[in-house]
């Protein structure tokens, strides 16, 4: 409901807010000097429906009042926009989001918004750092001889830092041996995100 409520004051350009949210009841007022549109939606037990009047006040002007958006609802909203352009810079958002909803802030809230939707996108390397034994588990358990190796430093009493990982296939060592050549080539791939190495 309060999803439903940000889309429709942002995109629409009303002055709404919300006066009582809970997790029965919702009710919001119209603040522009002379509209006293209101809405108030509750829970029913047996029927997901309600009823709202339509809002007939004029939207607000951008120029004299600024626009109320936050955080996360441009997080959410441009997410989208970041799966298609990952490279998409902050000052290239902020030209975006000040053109689609005549919205100007400081250049820190664009940058937030696009660490938040690649956060969104791509997950948290953390978290993802914490999976890498479960992934060699897999990789050895779906590929019995594979060698698997990972080196972590102890920074901390509960605090690991990753440092690297070898993964050497079986079916690639037994080509190897069984075609040994006099050249060895080694390959090797670097991280790429906010920790290079």
């Amino acid at each position: 409901m309060r999803q439903a409520f940000d889309n429709f004051r942002i995109l629409k350009g009303y002055d709404l807010k919300i006066t009582k949210s809970d997790t029965v009841r919702f009710q919001c007022h119209c603040f522009d000097e002379g509209c006293k549109w209101s809405m108030w939606a509750s829970k029913c037990k047996n029927d997901l429906s309600f009823q709202i009047n339509p809002h007939r006040c004029i939207p607000f002007s951008f120029e004299q009042r600024g626009r109320s958006m936050s955080t996360s609802w441009l997080i959410e909203y441009y997410t989208e926009i970041f799966m298609l352009q990952p490279t998409l810079r902050s000052r290239k958002l902020k030209r975006f989001i000040e053109k689609d909803h005549n919205y100007k802030s400081s250049l820190s809230i664009y940058t937030r918004v696009r660490a938040g939707a690649l956060k969104a996108i791509i997950g948290d390397y953390k978290a993802q750092f914490g999976q890498i034994r479960d992934y060699l588990y897999e990789v050895y358990k779906q590929n019995p001889g594979t060698t698997v190796k990972v080196k972590i430093t102890k920074v901390a009493d509960d605090e690991h830092v990753f440092r690297f990982l070898y993964i050497c296939p079986r079916p690639l060592k037994r080509g190897f041996l069984d075609r040994c050549r006099r050249v060895i080539s080694l390959n090797a791939y670097f991280l790429k995100g906010p920790w290079n190495g």
